[in-house]
């Protein structure tokens, strides 16, 4: 039986019941050193489940808890000692008792440097006074002449997190040629008290694996407001995540002065080189500190042109004073050949003067104004078209034809000339009913003694008797604004809307003729698009005429300033 210097096993009793010489037992008892009534103690101990002894009083003294923990034993010179007992249920002779530390295990066993061992175990025993420990004996712990050399509680099993872990062990001088480490999960009960723990686990020492080191991070001496003085940087050895290291790191500081709107600051830098870092890479980390306050700007009055400026770094702030313009003077009159032009100087500062040229005099040219027509039902079987005057004609022309109906196609035709210009309508009747037409009007003039077209009207379309079984004439059209006014180059959308003649029937299709047209009188002063989008292009006013298909319009006022 391995021991510690030799032990005294837990004999604390000072109270012994005894038989009295007339044959009566004194139940309560009396102490164990009277003269008169004496007993001698004793108990039944089962030897095959003594691990160890140990001095009664620190035979199990151990360095703290941890990885150095391993201690000396010492000799005992009190003759008093104590047992640690094995309690895990290995004989099975008890079923009720030898089962606290039955699960321990030892899993593996690393070590990087050969200096300490990594442990991993499962299975322990937790409480307050559970532990793992380990001994270091001179031989084989079943030799009975085996000497325990060293002792040491490495971790204590204090939370249900501990019933698995990897600790470490510290065996550098303590593990000589010979000797044998075992490990075990014991219940410490403390001085001349009977100690339980699982089976020794022999701890067989592999060879060093060696460290391989990950950079983790930088830890700085010194703070943001006073400014750093050190650094060091932060290893962690992959094969066991307890092992770390450092290295010192070169420190340098970046000065940047203070401006108008920043504030100075000096950037550290710590670096470590490939050449000094555990894991053979380079690394560096910066920080900022003393932080010094930004200088302010320092202001000019704003100019005409130029607002509020800093004089120290040129930014600017609020706006310039603006110039204020005498009125525009002609310094040069435009002719048709010749541009003219004209200047203006600002109050603030006559220094400031602003010219304009003044484009040359064009003959003014006569807009031909569009010619609009339109075409509604009358009675059954008649469509009535009506056309705006045009300036100057001698006559007009109606051509009308059925419109497109499946694989047919139709040209308008020429059937009736209306002569001068004062008959602006004309009624076509014997049409069949329901049916839809299709017409144009064209002005035209005698030149030569010959017929010349002037003007050609949009198309219109509409159906006899105003509408069909599914379909049905435009009665007008209404539009959100009647009159825009526009700056040159900006644009507008018309919003416009066609009113139906019959409600609950649809207008003509669009695959047909367009729901609503866009025309605009003067191209020169404003364009539109065929989805109503209105360009102011030059000064002046013109008119937008929206139509619907069979020419019901309404007019939008255009002023281009």
């Amino acid at each position: 039986m391995a021991s510690l210097t030799g032990s005294e096993f837990d004999t604390d009793y000072s109270l012994r019941g005894y038989c009295q010489r007339s044959g009566l037992i004194d139940i309560q008892g009396t102490e164990v050193n009277s003269r008169h009534n004496t007993v001698r103690p004793a108990f039944n101990l089962d030897l095959s489940k003594v691990l160890f002894t140990s001095a009664a009083v620190n035979g199990k003294a151990s360095d703290g808890v941890g990885a150095n923990a391993l201690t000396k034993v010492g000799k005992d010179t009190s003759n008093e000692w104590k047992v640690t007992l094995r309690d895990d249920g290995a004989d099975g002779s008890n079923p009720s008792a030898g089962k606290e530390h039955r699960k321990f295990k030892v899993d593996s066993v690393k070590t990087c440097d050969g200096k300490e061992l990594d442990i991993t175990y499962n299975g322990a025993t937790t409480g307050k006074n559970e532990y793992i420990s380990a001994i270091i004996t001179d031989k084989p712990i079943t030799n009975a002449s085996a000497k325990i050399e060293y002792y040491g509680r490495i971790s204590n099993c204090a939370s249900d997190s501990d019933v698995t872990d990897t600790i470490s062990v510290g065996i550098e001088g303590k593990l000589g040629d010979g000797d044998t480490l075992y490990l075990f999960n014991e219940q410490y009960n403390g001085d001349k008290k009977t100690d339980y723990a699982s089976a020794l686990k022999e701890i067989e020492i592999p060879s060093a694996t060696g460290h391989d080191w990950k950079f983790k991070n930088f830890t700085w001496t010194g703070s943001k407001t006073d400014g750093y003085t050190k650094a060091v940087a932060n290893y962690v050895c992959q094969n066991n995540k307890k092992h770390s290291t450092t290295a010192d790191a070169a420190l340098t500081s970046r000065v940047t002065k203070p401006t108008c709107t920043k504030g100075g600051k000096t950037t550290y830098t710590a670096t470590v080189s490939g050449a000094d870092s555990p894991d053979g890479k380079a690394h560096s980390e910066s920080k900022t500190g003393r932080i010094t306050k930004a200088k302010g700007h320092t202001w000019k009055a704003a100019t005409c042109t130029k607002p509020k400026t800093c004089s120290v770094c040129g930014v600017t702030t609020g706006k310039a004073l603006g110039h204020k313009w005498g009125a525009w003077k002609v310094t040069k009159k435009p002719t048709t050949t010749a541009k003219g032009e004209k200047q203006r100087v600002c109050k603030n500062n006559s220094s400031h003067v602003q010219k304009k040229s003044i484009p040359t005099i064009k003959p003014v040219k006569k807009v031909i104004p569009l010619l609009l027509a339109k075409m509604t039902a009358t009675g059954e079987t008649g469509l009535k078209i009506t056309w705006s005057k045009m300036p100057d004609a001698g006559g007009y022309d109606i051509f009308l034809s059925r419109c497109d109906y499946g694989k047919e196609t139709y040209t308008p035709k020429k059937i009736m000339t209306i002569k001068g210009n004062k008959t602006f309508s004309w009624t076509k009747k014997d049409l069949k009913k329901k049916r839809a037409h299709k017409a144009v009007v064209k002005a035209w003039v005698m030149k030569n003694g010959k017929k010349q077209y002037i003007r050609t009207s949009p198309m219109v379309h509409a159906y006899t008797t105003g509408s069909t079984r599914l379909y049905t004439n435009s009665k007008s059209v209404t539009v959100k604004k009647t009159s825009i006014s526009l700056t040159a180059g900006k644009s507008s959308k018309i919003s416009a809307t066609v009113i139906k003649l019959r409600k609950l029937k649809m207008l003509m299709p669009e695959s047909h003729t367009p729901k609503l047209r866009y025309f605009s009188s003067n191209k020169k002063i404003a364009t539109v698009t065929q989805k109503g989008k209105v360009t102011a292009e030059s000064t002046g006013s013109c008119n937008i005429y929206v139509l619907a298909a069979n020419g019901a319009r309404k007019t939008v006022n255009v002023t281009v300033k």
